[in-house]
């Protein structure tokens, strides 16, 4: 008897209140260490008119901390009444938050009782054994589960090999003392649980000359670098990135200008500027010209999409618009619609650093040029 008891306990917590939204998947998950897999889909219906709305959007919470995190993929699938009357996208962009313990999901219009839809394409990835974890539905945005999913998830004592990157670090910033001779790296560490290693290299184009990057870290796992190899006039490139035992994870690139004049802002674009006049843009363009040649020829010998795809549209939009003919390279349909997807994140740093921000970053110039660049691109 005191083993139904329990057993009607654990059922009656599993099963989602009577005023949340249903959410279920068909099966149970087993994960080994170090593996990455894809989820069944799950089914979520909407329990009442307005339950799941625009301005909450959903949010799919894991319940275990860092030994089971989302996978980072562009998109997910959707199916079901609430795609075919317009409340979600049949393509999902998703985003991640919390250290990607949190994957949220926009919706396009507010629900109604009854509509429904099958997710697919959801990924996790697991590193150490951990105890049985379940997956919540947020409605309300304050991360916290409204409904739980009835089935569990959990890793297991087998080991396989790790053939999956750390995530990118995050937060990656800069300083610069007064004299110009050093420079302070910060950044947080992705929430991997089995890093080894955070990469510095760095990039420096000093006078007519850009060396290739060189690693300034060796194996230590650190969350900031102090670069006093440096000296007014310099323009220097770092790129971040962590590794594991088998892996490189996805380079985070920050730019450090150390030359003496300030660097001049793009003017506004719906300017038309007297042909007589020098245009501060364009002057700015034939300057680094050169740096952009060599910095997309070395981005270009890796398989970074995103960091090459970065240092193309510098090199492209450069020569367009300065009227260069050096480099004979084009944005592809894919290439297009990857940045059009990626261009959120700076967009996202621009506003919350540059705008919002009672003190703009030193990075604002930069990431507004970046931004207007692949946007020059997006419109044509």
């Amino acid at each position: 008897m005191k083993r139904l008891i329990t057993s009607l306990l654990i059922v009656a917590f599993l099963i989602p209140s009577a005023f949340a939204a249903q959410f279920y998947s068909d099966y149970q998950n087993s994960f080994a260490q170090k593996e990455r897999r894809e989820l069944f889909p799950i089914n979520i219906t909407a329990h009442a008119d307005n339950e799941i709305t625009v301005s909450k959007g959903m949010n799919l919470l894991i319940t275990l901390e860092r030994d089971l995190l989302w996978h980072k993929v562009d998109t997910l699938t959707a199916t079901g009444t609430a795609v075919d009357n317009g409340r979600l996208e049949a393509t999902i962009n998703v985003e991640y938050l919390d250290d990607y313990k949190v994957l949220h999901i926009p919706v396009k219009s507010d629900w109604l009782t009854g509509e429904s839809a099958i997710i697919s394409g959801m990924t996790f990835r697991a590193y150490n054994q951990v105890p049985i974890s379940y997956m919540g539905l947020d409605l309300d945005g304050d991360k916290i589960a409204d409904a739980t999913d009835t089935n569990m998830y959990k890793v297991t004592s087998e080991t396989k090999s790790d053939k999956t990157p750390p995530y990118p670090v995050e937060n990656l910033e800069y300083t610069v003392n007064e004299s110009k001779t050093e420079v302070q790296l910060t950044w947080k560490n992705p929430p991997d649980s089995d890093l080894v290693t955070t990469v510095v290299d760095r990039m420096r184009t000093r006078g007519t000359y850009t060396s290739p990057f060189l690693e300034l870290t060796s194996g230590t796992l650190t969350t900031e670098y102090t670069d006093n190899d440096v000296m007014p006039g310099d323009i220097l490139t770092y790129r971040v990135y962590a590794r594991d035992t088998n892996n490189q994870g996805e380079v985070i690139e920050i730019v450090v200008d150390l030359t003496e004049e300030e660097p001049t802002p793009d003017p506004d674009p719906e300017m038309n500027p007297d042909p007589q006049t020098p245009n501060p843009e364009i002057e700015d363009l034939n300057k680094f010209y050169n740096y952009y040649k060599v910095r997309h020829a070395i981005k270009c010998k890796t398989e970074d999409s995103s960091i090459c795809l970065w240092a193309k549209i510098h090199l492209l939009y450069a020569q367009e618009i300065a009227s260069l003919s050096d480099v004979d390279l084009s944005l592809s349909e894919r290439e297009l619609y990857l940045m059009g997807i990626r261009l959120k994140w700076p967009e996202k740093r621009y506003q919350e650093r540059c705008i919002e921000a009672s003190t703009p970053h030193k990075t604002c110039n930069a990431l507004e040029k970046s931004i207007k660049r692949a946007k020059y691109f997006l419109s044509q």
